[in-house]
């Protein structure tokens, strides 16, 4: 038989019903250089329809790889292509993280089938030998899926089980369903985002069950995956087999669930990288290890799930759903689709391979849910295998358990936040830097650093939160539960968490691993004050917000108030660093002329107490020399009224200090930055020293944070004479120069200020202990963290 006739016989092979061309070969004289390119031929003759072969799934090409002509304008390829094509291409994208999710899990398998090289079985099987690892290696090596091999594979399946449109076997579907089902479900039920029934219309749209848009194939396609594997549980259509009806069903194997995958340079390497190995003698040939296309007939719905045997069951093979997609005449468009269960019997959902398990106190394991609050970062300890503390509640994929030594080898995290019924909140993709084959065992020291920085960043997340619960429960007087500002916080602190991780972990500073605990926690304090600095508008809502950041810092320690507040430190050069503002020198200098003026000058302390009081037109004149004097070279008749009385007031108030009291200038400080001692921290200071009674101060504060301009005039001079040897003078000065432009703001200072100060002792002591547990552990928080 010529290449000419073959081809002819070929031809009108497939001109006919769309099922798979068996070619034959009579005699021995034709070459395999004639078969090839008619098999070719055969696969690029199937239906629009087939999955196989057309525009399907989008990739794109690696760069410096020559990529033939007949390809390199193509961006989408079907299921065999891709296994063709696999070492030439760099990525696939099937849009949304869930449907890529699933399309690789049927890559997967396919990949597993068609991996064997010749003279060695297939990576679907482990082989009596074990030697599993040595063959995937070997096909590593090989650098691509033998050609050969996909042909045989392919050969022995009826072609028209990969055509979504097949009248007896439709790939993933079930034609039955259209005898068993009284009604269609509509193809808005098919694809993620379009509304349905009752449910929400997430993502809005042209879209209503009225007048439902017809599906593209390749959208179909992706709703049929998307569904048989995050399908919902509860109410379906209904579906009669042998006389029993029943319209619910269970929710597909990874509902809720995040799944990661390895990620090479090329998509050859993600797929063979992401093989698990196989339990002991599994395969197709041993264990009755099926995919569904591989079925010969469709399975009893009444019967037991089928069991995951192997990696092709393991991975196709666990759907709760039944899907039948419906064409239009022209087969170019899907306008209804049938979804009921597939199964009366739920099928196993401990056995996924690329999902974090996960053990309740109970003793149950569940996967662990896809959260699009959660970053991926947090979960690089477990993925790698190196929590700093062992633990059998969190069990990493096991995909991950013998990662080949792939260089640059990435995770791909793929899911959906959503219940287990019909709430849909979001897509979760999230990918890492090349760091998982830099963190096994041949660096120890950046894989113990991984686990130091996953645990210090989620003690500080967990305090974090529970510290804003709590201040929201004390500030409305209610639970401690889920709230606004615990929200406001995780969106403030993870993306800042991940962004230390990354960078502390890849630093080349060695004092990077130390301090990892106050690091994050610094963070944690941020995000806090973020979240809370709006809400303190009284001393209560104050105590609250302070009271609550105690458990920034672990759990409570009781101690008495505050202390008095420390020195600055000076630098190494001996001076004290001071955080500047544009007037803390004119400030300063006048604080210490007014001080010096009071020491020096007979008569200036009456001159300057009578601003407040009842003066003579003589005092009012030595006042107005001093303060003039004071601001120089200032001239204060360039001032706005409220800041020359501002100026005024605080001459006076100085002068009204006895004598013998030793006045200092105060400002901000390296312990006090920008703001200095507030009036706040000054009157928890002096609650502290016992010069003045709690309950005292706590009531003159209240008083002065709710005053306009003249009310705090006419009320500060008084609160001050009590406590002089405790105020900080130039802040003071800068506060009340500033209260008709800034009041609000200033007031919540002094009222954070007072808590913040007078709880410092517990805070200090609480903050020792978590620095002190941090040592202890694993946390990094640290200069003596194992290094």
């Amino acid at each position: 038989m010529t290449s000419a006739c073959a081809e002819r016989s070929l031809s009108a092979a497939c001109s006919r019903r769309p099922t798979w061309v068996h070619l034959r070969l009579r005699g021995e004289s034709c070459s395999a250089r004639i078969v090839q390119p008619i098999l070719r031929r055969a696969v690029t003759n199937l239906l629009p329809s087939n999955v196989l072969v057309g525009d399907w799934i989008s990739v794109t090409w690696r760069m410096g790889v020559d990529i033939p002509d007949d390809l390199v304008r193509r961006r989408s390829l079907g299921l065999r292509e891709l296994l063709e094509h696999a070492h030439m291409i760099e990525s696939i994208d099937a849009s949304p993280a869930p449907t890529l999710s699933a399309l690789y899990r049927i890559l997967y398998a396919l990949a597993a089938r068609v991996s064997a090289l010749p003279g060695s079985s297939a990576l679907d099987d482990n082989g009596p030998d074990e030697d599993w690892i040595e063959r995937r290696d070997a096909v590593l090596e090989y650098g691509r899926l033998d050609p050969q091999a996909i042909d045989d594979y392919f050969n022995g399946i009826p072609a028209g089980r990969f055509d979504l449109f097949d009248a007896a076997r439709p790939f993933l579907q079930d034609s039955r369903l259209a005898a068993q089902c009284p009604k269609t479900a509509g193809i808005n039920k098919l694809i993620p985002g379009r509304p349905a029934g009752n449910n929400h219309a997430w993502f809005g749209g042209p879209h209503s069950d009225t007048a439902p848009v017809p599906a593209a194939p390749a959208e179909a396609f992706f709703g049929l995956i998307t569904t048989l594997y995050y399908g919902a549980s509860g109410r379906c259509s209904t579906r009669e087999v042998a006389g029993v009806a029943a319209a619910n069903t269970k929710a597909g194997p990874l509902r809720t669930s995040l799944s990661y995958h390895p990620l090479g340079s090329s998509l050859f390497q993600t797929l063979i990288a992401g093989l698990p190995e196989p339990a002991l003698m599994s395969g197709p040939g041993s264990s009755g290890d099926r995919c569904p296309w591989e079925y010969e007939d469709y399975p009893d719905p009444l019967g037991t799930a089928p069991q995951a045997t192997g990696i092709g069951s393991l991975l196709t093979g666990r759907a709760q759903h039944a899907v039948l997609l419906m064409p239009n005449s022209e087969r170019d468009a899907v306008v209804d689709a049938y979804l009921t269960w597939a199964w009366r019997t739920p099928s196993d959902r401990s056995q996924d391979p690329y999902v974090i398990w996960q053990t309740s106190k109970e003793g149950n394991q569940y996967a662990r849910r896809a959260d699009s609050g959660r970053a991926l970062w947090r979960d690089v300890d477990t993925l790698i295998g190196n929590r700093p503390s062992s633990s059998d509640t969190v069990l990493k994929p096991v995909a991950f358990q013998e990662l080949p030594d792939i260089p640059d080898l990435r995770v791909l995290a793929l899911g959906f936040d959503q219940d287990g019924q019909a709430k849909d909140t979001q897509f979760v993709d999230a990918v890492t830097p090349p760091i998982i084959n830099t963190l096994k065992a041949d660096n120890a020291q950046m894989a113990a650093n991984v686990g130091n920085l996953c645990q210090a960043g989620e003690i500080a997340g967990r305090r974090l939160e529970y510290a804003a619960k709590k201040a929201w429960a004390l500030y409305t007087d209610g639970k401690v539960q889920e709230c606004a500002w615990s929200q406001v916080v995780a969106a403030e602190y993870w993306p800042q968490a991940e962004r230390l991780f990354w960078s502390r972990l890849f630093s080349a500073d060695p004092q990077a691993r130390h301090g990892l605990g106050k690091a994050f926690r610094s963070l944690a304090e941020q995000a806090f004050d973020h979240a809370t600095e709006n809400a303190v508008h009284s001393m209560d809502d104050a105590e609250a917000v302070e009271t609550a950041r105690l458990e920034l810092y672990g759990p409570r320690v009781k101690a008495g108030l505050a202390r008095k507040p420390q020195a600055p430190k000076p630098t190494a050069d001996g001076k004290v660093k001071v955080m500047n503002y544009p007037e803390l020198q004119a400030d300063r200098r006048f604080v210490k002329k007014v001080i010096e003026h009071c020491k020096d000058t007979p008569g200036a302390r009456a001159a300057l107490r009578s601003i407040i009081g009842f003066s003579s037109r003589q005092m009012a004149a030595a006042a107005d020399e001093i303060v003039v004097s004071a601001l120089a070279p200032i001239d204060p008749s360039v001032l706005a009224p409220e800041k020359q009385r501002a100026y005024y007031t605080m001459a006076a108030m100085l002068a009204a200090v006895p004598t013998k009291t030793v006045l200092e200038l105060g400002g901000p400080d390296v312990t006090q930055p920008y703001y200095g001692r507030n009036l706040g921290r000054c009157l928890a200071a002096a609650v502290g020293e016992k010069r003045l009674a709690e309950a005292s101060a706590r009531r003159r504060l209240e008083l002065l944070t709710k005053q306009d301009l003249d009310g705090l005039h006419l009320h500060l001079p008084g609160a001050i004479t009590q406590i002089p040897e405790a105020v900080d003078w130039v802040t003071l000065l800068r506060d009340l120069r500033d209260w008709s432009a800034r009041g609000d703001d200033i007031a919540r200072r002094w009222r954070q200020g007072f808590f913040h100060s007078l709880l410092s002792a517990q805070r200090d002591a609480a903050e020792e202990a978590a620095d002190t547990e941090d040592n202890g552990g694993a946390g990094g928080d640290t200069e003596t963290s194992a290094a």
